[in-house]
């Protein structure tokens, strides 16, 4: 039995549902959110991550996440690609169902590979990627479109200020700079909501989510009543 193999093999109960999430651990993967999924489930589920990035610009940020779901004590497995002796193959066998969390694609194999697998896919939507799967007749039964963060859960002066710096610095890389009247147009489109999608706050930010959902249940069921339906995916994968 493939998953009871897997369970042994990572010191993990075979009846817990492991969420795949077969990508190299960089920021675009938005790896983050995959690791919050663990806290907003209602029951125990596992999420495997296989494996590492090459970049060395991208090892700093990865290797934080990693200390913090150490620290945290998250259900999650990183660089299961890596074990000697173990393929591709045998961890997909081992998976209750593919997970992804990714915020960009340049053609997105995930979406099609999970059906290739025979696995169910659980995670976010990305529509310009999507809409070609769909119109060609592929239903996608469990994939969302945001992540909701309850704006009270969020420090606003910290989130403008680190909003500002990065999008100076991404302008600046092109020469540019961000119009004031631009910026504070896209700054009160995010307060006219009361919540935040998790994946547009900076990493530091999303961390902090992640610390006091983790430790504090009363802000965990905060974010899992925000989130019901995605809840509902990740609590009884197939």
């Amino acid at each position: 039995n493939a998953k009871r193999e897997f369970a042994n093999r990572n010191f993990v109960d075979p009846e817990t549902p492991l969420l795949l999430y077969p990508v190299r651990g960089i920021r675009r993967k938005n790896i983050g959110e995959a690791f919050l999924l663990t806290l907003i489930s209602r029951k125990p589920v596992c999420v495997g991550m296989t494996l590492p990035p090459t970049n060395p610009i991208e090892q700093e940020s990865y290797q934080s996440w990693k200390e913090l779901c150490d620290e945290l004590r998250l259900p999650v497995l990183f660089e299961l690609g890596d074990q000697e002796g173990i393929s591709f193959a045998d961890n997909v066998a081992a998976a209750d169902a593919i997970l992804t969390t990714s915020i960009v694609e340049g053609f997105g194999l995930v979406f099609l590979e999970s059906f290739a697998f025979g696995k169910k896919l659980i995670g976010r939507d990305i529509p310009p990627i999507t809409s070609d799967f769909k119109q060609s007749g592929i239903k996608f039964g469990q994939l969302y479109s945001e992540i909701r963060i309850p704006i009270e859960l969020i420090n606003l002066a910290d989130f403008d200020r680190q909003l500002k710096t990065g999008l100076n610095q991404t302008y600046a890389s092109f020469g540019k700079s961000v119009e004031r009247v631009e910026y504070e147009s896209f700054f009160n489109q995010v307060l006219q909501r009361d919540w935040i999608d998790f994946a547009r706050l900076p990493v530091c930010q999303q961390r902090e989510v992640i610390t006091s959902a983790a430790r504090d249940p009363r802000i965990r069921i905060l974010i899992q009543e925000a989130n019901s339906e995605v809840a509902a995916w990740i609590s009884d994968p197939p």
